[in-house]
């Protein structure tokens, strides 16, 4: 985001997105999500304010959060209205979503 604020995320179960913004010397956990299906393929920031991270299906659903307060606060969502994924379907490589 900057040279002191960053913002990073545990791809798998429990997922974890973290935020720094002291360079790194200390992280602060801004989202946590223990589902065993979790698994986090991409994130993206439109701006400095509104970031989206997406996911495998969980239920048969895309998995997405967003933010609109610079990483500081997700809320899942289902802003992209994708269809139910198909059995076995997961995301490959990111795309751009916002």
């Amino acid at each position: 985001m900057d040279e002191k604020t960053a913002i990073v995320m545990g791809i798998a179960s429990p997922a974890y997105i973290l935020k720094t913004a002291d360079g790194g010397k200390s992280w602060k956990k801004v989202y946590e999500n223990k589902d065993t299906a979790m698994f986090l393929d991409a994130m993206v920031f439109k701006n400095q304010k509104e970031g989206i991270v997406i996911g495998d299906p969980i239920d048969g659903k895309i998995f997405v959060a967003v933010t609109n307060d610079g990483g500081e606060n997700w809320k899942k969502t289902n802003k992209l209205a994708l269809p139910k994924a198909i059995p076995g379907e997961a995301f490959l490589q990111p795309v751009a979503l916002i």
